[in-house]
């Protein structure tokens, strides 16, 4: 009886064990992830940015190959700690471009997250704007209602325009379909006249300027979000919209 209780304990030991559970090969890549750990954090609270710039490719490339989940969020956190370290400089942009390559979109959203321009603020700065296109670049399902909120609340335009950007990469999401939704209402609603396709001139001075600035990169973004390069005007977008509203997936060129 002991001896079959000890062999099923093993037996579920050993499925319960992760692959690569005694790999001497990712035992090293914990262990150089653990010192680039240790000089990340001293590197950041001296605001050292010339060894922080050198660091961040080799920190995308360390946290991309390791397989022990606890150390890639420590790279993570390491990462999106120098974003917040106004020492740093301009290697906050970096460390946000850097996030925007890792190859964990919800993780490194999460470092990304606390960063990103609220939505009242009147100018956003560089570092915001950047981790805006990082979040596009990384495209979690878990931003796209921060990033619609953005674009369509935003007080600086130029964040709005960032997040229509950024939403523009949701091609390959599941939840593709729920951004082009998003996009395509926003537009129709911006526009002067909103569906009256022939009066363009309904609404506020505020209004048209909005659509004025947003207008060429929605376009652009919608075409990217969906393979329709020959809807390359709001008129066209707002037919093809109202056309295809109820099957919103018809709009979409290529398969996920």
């Amino acid at each position: 009886m002991l001896r079959t209780l000890v062999a099923i304990g093993t037996s579920l030991l050993l499925f319960a064990a992760p692959a690569w559970a005694g790999d001497p090969v990712e035992d090293a890549r914990i262990a150089e992830a653990n010192t680039l750990l240790a000089n990340l954090a001293a590197w950041t609270k001296a605001g050292d940015k010339p060894r922080l710039e050198k660091a961040l490719p080799k920190a995308e490339k360390v946290h991309n190959e390791l397989k022990t989940n606890s150390v890639r969020v420590k790279v993570q956190k390491a990462v999106g700690a120098i974003i917040g370290t106004e020492a740093c400089g301009r290697v906050r942009m970096l460390a946000a471009d850097s996030l925007g390559r890792f190859n964990d979109p919800k993780g490194a959203y999460k470092q990304l997250k606390p960063h990103l321009p609220p939505v009242k603020e009147a100018a956003a700065g560089l570092v915001p704007l950047r981790v805006v296109q990082a979040t596009g670049a990384l495209a979690p399902d878990t931003a796209i209602g921060t990033l619609t909120q953005l674009m369509e609340k935003a007080k600086d335009a130029n964040v709005s325009r960032h997040a229509v950007q950024a939403l523009g990469k949701y091609g390959w999401s599941r939840s593709r379909n729920r951004v082009l939704t998003s996009m395509a209402e926003y537009l129709r609603r911006l526009r002067p006249g909103g569906n009256n396709l022939k009066n363009g001139r309904v609404g506020g001075a505020a209004t048209r300027e909005r659509f004025r600035m947003l207008e060429q990169t929605m376009i652009v973004a919608l075409q990217e979000l969906t393979g329709q390069k020959t809807l390359d005007s709001t008129e066209k977008w707002l037919a093809a919209w109202k056309a295809n509203k109820k099957q919103a997936a018809k709009l979409f060129t290529f398969e996920r």
